[in-house]
């Protein structure tokens, strides 16, 4: 279930702006947030690991 209120910001306090984000695995070991809608700079500048790997080239 999409949080409309939630907000996710990166380190250096920014609000990260997209459409939703939701908690999966919420228990002891810690959690994920699924975070949709944000632009293809943002996801590159911010989650560089995961943008080079899913248009990684062969």
């Amino acid at each position: 279930m999409i949080i409309p209120e939630l907000k996710v910001f990166d380190n250096k306090q920014t609000e990260l702006k997209g459409w939703g984000a939701y908690f999966i695995g919420m228990d002891s070991d810690g959690f994920e947030i699924q975070f949709g809608g944000i632009t293809s700079d943002l996801m590159q500048s911010e989650f560089k690991h995961h943008y080079d790997e899913y248009y990684k080239t062969e």
